[in-house]
């Protein structure tokens, strides 16, 4: 078998394939993505080769040419292994909200009606601190009976002009409307879980009684979780480049 090449300037590689041969593929390249722990779980397997005399063998793992980048605003972390190669490895680690915490939109304008409220917790007791206490909240909420009242003034601005103001507030309810609980949970998927007290607020939305859910404490808890992972990564790559955005 013979081959006649013409000249070329670069180097070039020739594979000659006969028979029943595999196929060869292109290399691509490698992403992963996971919760936040991914990017240090992968660097701290892979670091390792093999075992010699049992014992785990540290190869480098090209650390000269090995990145974290860490985003505590977007709550990411970015490895990227061999950054020369255009084939690359990057692991993303992400800190993704409980989906379940997630959907309670918690400390935001959104408001349930009773029925909704009941609906959104019905089936999830397992999200309970104390699970006697979901029974509780889903009876009480059913129980639940409100009176609303309006109030008018008039208001003059010195130039003749009056304005009326009307007011609705919930004047009246049942004695079982302590709606409070507390939630045990992963605020991120993958961690540890936490105890989320839960309060409800009570008040007068387009003429219905709205119920909001409130946590003073969720700022803080999410920031303190947020602070202590991204200082527990930070030391498992302190031997390699770390880049803060």
């Amino acid at each position: 078998m013979n081959f006649e090449f013409g000249v070329v300037d670069e180097k070039a590689t020739l594979t000659v394939l006969t028979g029943q041969a595999a196929k060869i593929y292109d290399p691509e390249k490698v992403q992963l993505d996971g919760i936040i722990t991914a990017p240090s779980e992968y660097f701290s397997k892979r670091r390792f080769a093999h075992v010699e005399d049992a014992r785990l063998v540290d190869v480098g793992f090209t650390l000269h040419s090995t990145h974290v980048i860490f985003n505590k605003e977007q709550r990411k972390i970015v490895l990227t292994v061999n950054e020369h190669d255009k084939f690359a490895t990057v692991v993303i680690g992400s800190l993704k909200f409980n989906k379940f915490l997630d959907s309670l939109e918690i400390n935001s304008p959104q408001s349930y009606s009773i029925a909704q409220l009941e609906k959104a917790f019905r089936f999830e007791r397992r999200w309970f601190a104390d699970p006697s206490k979901h029974k509780d909240l889903i009876l009480k909420l059913r129980n639940f009976t409100a009176k609303i009242t309006t109030t008018s003034q008039q208001e003059n601005d010195l130039q003749g002009n009056k304005k009326a103001f009307f007011e609705s507030k919930v004047s009246e309810f049942t004695k079982s409307t302590d709606l409070g609980f507390v939630l045990s949970l992963p605020v991120f998927d993958g961690l540890e879980k936490r105890q989320i007290p839960i309060s409800v607020e009570i008040d007068v939305v387009g003429g219905s009684v709205a119920l909001f859910l409130v946590c003073y404490e969720l700022d803080e808890i999410i920031d303190e979780i947020v602070t202590s992972i991204f200082d527990r990564e930070k030391e498992i790559f302190k031997d390699i480049v770390i880049i803060e955005q």
